[in-house]
């Protein structure tokens, strides 16, 4: 494997999976308070092999609809498909009602990187479902309701799995909670701090973090703490997610590459950003990355922002990453991954100052 997808592979854990118990009210957020409930405490890693919880996929009505539902997933290995647990939290009436966890047969070898964050093996898999099977008792859930993830991985995650299956992708209405969390907060997390951990953390939420239940279930009192703060419904916060801040044309670009640190290779950018082009830059090449306006035989690494519909000439994807995916094709090694992804990078090195 390239070191940018292992340096750019998704939150995993060290804790193993345990299960969360349907929440009562005395275990939902208080709108009256400051304070919001907190999940389990983060516990050790058990010895692999070790009898895991058993999981509690959702009942199967023709309806299941809520205020929101957020979600989250693990991964066996870098592929962004293979999803091995799913972790879901449902929010009615402003409180979390349920939680729901799935172990998951990836149909894919497990990297020991993963299993080392999120203690789930193939052993513990066995038996399990596929994600074609396991994914339909959640259809519901995600068809008919708005979902939230932490970051668009989880978003990656869904659809690439949904289509190694040949099966419809079951994600309708989506939303980005750590863009909300941005946006709301900017003075704190505008620019650096937003990952899950830390932004539950100053919140006093205390959670096993990486599990798939409960990161989603973080992620969903994150969200109620930001509709009380502002006043405005979850909706309005989803479509605040979805709006890029940067304008869509951009100057010529010329920065210098930090050459003291690890972070090497050629990155490009396609679409907008929270960040304008010229911050995206000059953060990549302070960090020890080269530049590029354009996809090219030296392009290591691509980050995609929110795609103009209108620029796209019937396109789904911009023209440098349709021109990055035919290189990887040829067998170039090209990550491709998302504005949060990248930051979560950035974030990860440290930079003798």
């Amino acid at each position: 494997m390239s070191f940018f997808k292992f340096i750019f592979r998704k939150k995993k854990r060290s804790q193993p999976i345990q299960h969360q118990d349907t929440v009562n009210d005395s275990a939902s957020f208080n709108k009256n308070s400051d304070q919001m409930n907190s999940i389990e405490p983060q516990s050790s890693a058990v010895p692999y092999g070790s009898k895991l919880s058993e999981t509690r996929p959702p009942p199967h009505p023709s309806s299941l609809k809520a205020d929101y539902i957020t979600f989250d997933f693990e991964t066996a290995n870098e592929t962004v498909g293979s999803i091995c647990q799913i972790g879901v939290a449902v929010v009615k009436n402003g409180k979390v009602t349920d939680t729901y966890s799935q172990l998951v047969d990836p149909e894919e070898p497990f990297d020991g990187v993963n299993i080392s964050v999120h203690g789930i093996t193939a052993e513990d898999v066995e038996g399990h479902p596929t994600y074609p099977e396991a994914i339909k008792s959640y259809t519901n859930l995600f068809n008919q309701n708005l979902a939230i993830s932490h970051s668009s991985f989880d978003k990656r995650a869904l659809e690439a799995a949904s289509k190694k299956y040949n099966i419809p992708n079951p994600l309708v209405y989506w939303g980005d909670s750590m863009k909300i969390v941005r946006r709301v907060w900017p003075d704190k997390y505008g620019k650096a701090g937003y990952g899950l951990a830390n932004v539950a953390r100053d919140f006093g939420i205390k959670f096993k973090h990486h599990d798939a239940e409960g990161d989603a279930k973080a992620t969903a009192l994150i969200i109620l703490r930001a509709i009380q703060e502002t006043g405005k419904t979850v909706e309005d916060l989803a479509n605040l997610s979805s709006k890029p801040k940067s304008p869509r044309r951009y100057k010529p670009i010329v920065v210098e590459t930090n050459q003291a640190v690890s972070l090497k290779g050629q990155i490009v950018f396609t679409g907008a950003m929270d960040m304008t082009r010229s911050e995206a830059a000059e953060l990549a090449a302070h960090h020890g990355f080269e530049y590029s306006g354009t996809v090219t035989k030296k392009t290591t690494i691509l980050v995609v922002g929110s795609q103009d519909p209108r620029r796209l000439k019937g396109s789904n994807k911009s023209s440098k990453q349709r021109k990055a995916e035919k290189y990887i094709e040829e067998g170039q090694q090209i990550s491709i991954y998302g504005e949060d992804e990248f930051i979560n990078l950035l974030e990860s090195v440290k930079l003798d100052q």
